[in-house]
């Protein structure tokens, strides 16, 4: 699991409760989470890690001349992406589409789907739009604050293109699209 941004609240809150849960495809919870942000602090904000839980590590990005991000290493975010079973975006709405744009090429190359923490779906969805299929992205919107201690109880609101979900109605149904 790739989890970019999560040095911030969001994404500090999601690597800590809900990182070590089953994947939403059914393959299981992950062995380990990489946690990558341009904040220096990302690595001493890694929460404990749980008994049985992930491996987690923590990577600072750099942004590079042509604008596309990287570990201070020289590994593109795109590579790290495109080596993820899952990548989880929590980042501001303003930083999306930079990130879209350092992703991007190791998601087309992956097979990943893409959960984006935000309330900006309309942001994300322009964001990624191109990157990857509309069905390997979906959008949840955590209606916790950052010292809620756990997500069970908690409202989550989940954000896919209404297209997908059309789409597979008249797949099942025996109906082609118009």
């Amino acid at each position: 699991l790739l989890v970019v941004g999560g040095a911030g609240t969001t994404g500090h809150w999601s690597v800590r409760y809900l990182s070590g849960l089953a994947r939403p495809d059914g393959a299981g919870a992950p062995t380990a989470v990489l946690v990558a942000d341009t904040d220096p602090d990302v690595v001493d904000r890694l929460p404990e890690p749980v008994d049985g839980g992930p491996a987690l590590e923590a990577v600072v990005l750099v942004v590079g001349p042509d604008g596309n991000e990287s570990t201070v290493d020289g590994r593109p975010l795109a590579e790290l992406a495109r080596e993820a079973a899952q990548v989880w975006v929590a980042v501001p709405p303003d930083g999306l589409a930079a990130v879209a744009e350092s992703l991007g090429p190791g998601l087309a190359q992956g097979d990943a789907s893409v959960v984006v923490f935000s309330a900006a779906q309309v942001v994300a969805a322009q964001a990624f739009a191109g990157a990857i299929p509309a069905e390997r992205m979906v959008g949840i919107h955590l209606l916790v604050g950052p010292e809620t201690p756990d997500p069970v109880g908690h409202t989550a609101v989940v954000c896919v293109d209404p297209t997908v979900a059309e789409n597979a109605t008249e797949a099942s149904s025996g109906q082609v699209a118009a």
